[in-house]
């Protein structure tokens, strides 16, 4: 499970800017496979693969509380400790106590008054999802499923509390879907698949176990073959000193990418191990193709290494 957001971020902040409309909804799409589906990566949501065909539950679903803070907030609500504020005066009850300490005698309520810090409830919010299967392909004979989650409230940018209802929603998707994004309320199924396209993050050089540990971040639950192949891989293109290395979200999220130029990238396959790709100027727009798109294009632009015996030396 990812962790919670602590923020919204500038990607959320930026795609506001983007949207025109003042009425938006949280939601995400995601490309998942059959593999995946059958080991149960969704089966929470209700998504199963049933007679070779995916399943997709209708209708709206409340998350279970078991999936997250923001999940159990939006069953049972919460309290907020006003930490802040001036203390003030509670009375506790301490139960019945004997008289005397003889019970014989009767007994008494017991009451304490102690000072504490006020506290403010919030009641359960019971946002529910709703599950859409908005595509389906098959890519080097892998089977894909392009799925669209969305929480079912529309937020009003211009509300004064839009912020903390924005980072709810934000949350309560990311704990149950593994992404989250912001969409106008209008939004189409093609604008979904158009998200599947890469989101890059810069990371430094020289940090690399730092680096190492937020590209396996991207896989859930990487097994030790994974997470040495990254290591191995990462540290050979760590000797010939980029200048900066990139981590991708979604669409090409099974690359990382070291930068030697501002026109020049290679972008490293962290599970399959088919390939190493080259890329030139174009780099951020031909990252958001996928494998078969990209094969299609002309070699000009880029350079396709296969991982044979010898690729590091050629």
């Amino acid at each position: 499970m990812k962790k919670n957001y602590l923020k919204i971020s500038e990607h959320v902040r930026h795609r506001l800017t983007t949207i025109a409309s003042n009425d938006v909804v949280v939601a995400a799409s995601r490309s998942i496979s059959e593999q995946e589906l059958s080991r149960g990566a969704l089966a929470h949501l209700g998504v199963r693969m049933e007679d070779g065909r995916v399943v997709v539950p209708e209708g709206e679903m409340l998350p279970a509380e078991g999936r997250g803070r923001y999940s159990r907030r939006n069953r049972l609500g919460w309290e907020v400790v006003l930490r802040d504020e001036p203390k003030v005066l509670k009375t506790f009850y301490l139960g019945e106590r004997p008289i005397w300490g003889d019970y014989s005698k009767g007994t008494f309520s017991l009451h304490q008054t102690r000072s504490v810090f006020q506290r403010e409830y919030h009641a359960p919010r019971e946002l529910s999802l709703s599950l859409e299967l908005i595509e389906t392909k098959t890519d080097n004979g892998i089977n894909l499923y392009t799925l669209k989650c969305q929480v079912n409230e529309v937020l009003t940018k211009t509300a004064p509390n839009f912020d903390a209802l924005l980072l709810f929603d934000l949350n309560l998707l990311l704990e149950n879907f593994g992404e989250a994004d912001v969409f106008s309320s209008t939004a189409t199924a093609e604008d979904y698949k158009r998200t599947l396209y890469v989101r890059w993050e810069f990371l430094p050089p020289g940090q690399g176990e730092e680096n190492i540990r937020r590209i396996a971040g991207r896989h859930r639950n990487p097994d030790p073959l994974i997470l040495a192949r990254i290591k191995d891989r990462y540290e050979f293109i760590e000797s010939l000193r980029p200048v900066q290395w990139v981590n991708g979200s979604s669409g090409f999220r099974r690359y990382f990418g070291a930068m030697f130029a501002a026109n020049l990238i290679v972008l490293e396959n962290t599970e399959y191990g088919n390939a190493v790709y080259v890329m030139f100027e174009d780099w951020q727009e031909l990252s958001k193709l996928s494998r078969l798109e990209l094969l299609a294009r002309p070699d000009a632009n880029f350079i396709r290494v296969k991982h044979h015996q010898n690729w590091k030396t050629g």
